[in-house]
């Protein structure tokens, strides 16, 4: 694909490649995955991305990974520099059985592009077979979006792929416990202080609401939601939080009412999930409670929200298949 393309159609700068610590928002960075697919001309992006994947492309956050010493030491190690390489947030679950690796991502109230998730699940699919040399195969892969060329994704894969409600890959306990052949030690260790370095940095960098709201999105699912294991998990006193946030003029109530509107209209626009299940993903003590602050905050129940939203989103598609069907000579 052309670079000066794939930014042409993300309404990026022509030049954003060769500028020197060049960064991106959370918005632009999906808009670069919308460029991505549509300079791709119909081609499978994941695929394609994860046949060209080697290691000299790969960034120091990926290459410290990648010398790890096995799969679930390397996911850990990726978890924890994942927002030095997009607006994601990674979760490792290790157990006897499986390794599981659940994606999502925060700053941007969007549905990503299709080809997002799927490009993660075949990137680490990929790196263990490159690390280990063995055709590892994930157990299962959960996606909220199916892709495009599904069938061709599953069989890179090795595996079929169901839609859900979260972005999950699983591997076996034996898989991620395989060896890495590539562990370096020595030079994981040269490129770990300066990826803490710019960990630091990026917090530094970072608002104060976008980091509680990183932490909430992580907290929430689990039913917990006090400023106290906020401020806790941001390694500073609640004081400090409140003062932070008084300082950009938020308070933490309204931060955490926010992120909670805007998962729940993301939730009854692009699922099925009840509102009950979206309560408790929300981390309300009960459904009423949830159902009560939604009406508070459109003035609809959750079932109208959703069927006006879904007629709106009809209407859409009806409007864009006209506009093709008129373009298509």
């Amino acid at each position: 694909m052309d670079p000066v393309d794939v930014l042409s159609h993300a309404e990026l700068p022509a030049d954003l490649f060769a500028a020197k610590d060049a960064w991106l928002s959370p918005a632009e960075y999906f808009r670069l995955w919308h460029g991505l697919e549509a300079s791709s001309n119909g081609r499978n992006v994941a695929v394609l991305l994860g046949k060209s994947i080697s290691v000299e492309t790969f960034d120091p956050p990926i290459y410290a990974s990648f010398c790890s010493a096995n799969f679930n030491v390397a996911l850990r190690r990726l978890a924890e520099y994942k927002r030095l390489i997009g607006p994601l947030v990674a979760d490792v679950s290790v157990g006897s059985q499986e390794t599981a690796v659940t994606l999502t991502c925060y700053g941007y109230d969007r549905l990503p592009p299709p080809s997002f998730a799927i490009t993660e699940a075949v990137f680490l699919t990929q790196l263990a077979r490159m690390a280990t040399r063995s055709a590892i195969r994930p157990l299962s892969c959960e996606l909220v979006t199916l892709p495009g060329h599904q069938a061709e994704c599953e069989a890179f894969l090795g595996c079929s792929i169901r839609q859900g409600s979260t972005n999950t890959i699983r591997f076996s306990a034996e898989d991620a416990a395989r060896p890495f052949l590539s562990e370096n030690l020595a030079m994981r260790s040269f490129f770990e202080p300066g990826l803490r370095a710019r960990l630091a940095t990026l917090d530094g960098e970072a608002s104060i609401s976008e980091r509680v709201r990183a932490v909430l999105l992580d907290m929430l699912p689990s039913g917990a939601s006090s400023i106290d294991e906020v401020a806790k998990r941001l390694v500073m006193s609640t004081r400090s939080l409140q003062r932070r946030l008084t300082q950009s003029n938020l308070n933490y109530r309204d931060v955490l009412s926010d992120l909670r509107r805007e998962l729940a209209s993301h939730y009854l626009h692009h699922s099925d999930l009840s509102p009950a299940e979206i309560s408790y993903l929300l981390g309300f003590d009960d459904p009423n409670s949830f159902l009560r602050s939604f009406k508070e905050w459109t003035g609809q129940t959750p079932g109208r929200f959703r069927s006006e939203s879904r007629d709106v989103n009809e209407d859409e598609v009806r409007n864009v298949q006209g506009h093709r069907s008129k373009t298509s000579f």
